[in-house]
């Protein structure tokens, strides 16, 4: 059992690494290029499919274009906390790996938006890529879920809960209060 717990979580620090660099690379790339990444029609495809939704003027392009490049680089930075918290090796890997799922919620956040984007405009190679980075961020939330039941933490912690429901009293027409109509 051991073993599975650390392959899960050499295959989850792959795709965290894998992610950490893309999308560490791209937000970079949109920073540091005079038109901020909507010079390349590939990676600029949801930008100007949420620009034309809106009905932006080029102003709000670039805005927009600055806002994902900052999505991207807090994307990022947070993989690589979660990389570095892993390094660490400390006793804190429930913290290690919420920040490893929060992180993946936000890569595919990301993707949907891109991935529909791309269906729009009939790309197969932005589908392909979109889908690809959909199943990695999938399987490695299903990793860090199978390492931490392996490591036997509660996994559905806050999922199961039920409430009960309270007894309710039959209203009574000799107390108005019971009622609800009216409050005295």
């Amino acid at each position: 059992m051991n073993s599975m717990r650390s392959t899960y979580a050499m295959v989850s620090v792959a795709i965290a690494g894998y992610f950490a660099t893309s999308l560490g690379l791209d937000a970079a790339w949109i920073f540091s290029s005079p038109l901020h990444g909507l010079e390349e029609l590939r990676r600029s495809e949801p930008i100007f499919a949420v620009g034309r939704l809106a009905g932006l003027q080029p102003g709000g392009l670039i805005g927009i274009a600055m806002c994902l490049g900052a999505f991207e680089l807090a994307t990022a930075a947070v993989l690589v906390a979660y990389l570095l918290e892993r390094m660490a090796g400390d006793d804190r890997m429930q913290a290690s790996r919420q920040t490893l799922e929060a992180a993946l919620i936000l890569v595919a956040i990301q993707s949907v938006i891109a991935l529909a984007a791309s269906v729009v405009h009939l790309d197969g190679r932005s589908v392909r890529l979109c889908v690809i980075h959909l199943a990695l961020a999938g399987i490695a939330i299903l990793l860090a879920r199978l390492e931490r039941r392996a490591a036997g933490d509660d996994v559905g912690a806050g999922l199961s809960v039920v409430a009960e429901p309270a007894e309710k009293k039959a209203p009574s027409w000799d107390d108005p209060a019971s009622v609800g109509w009216f409050s005295i």
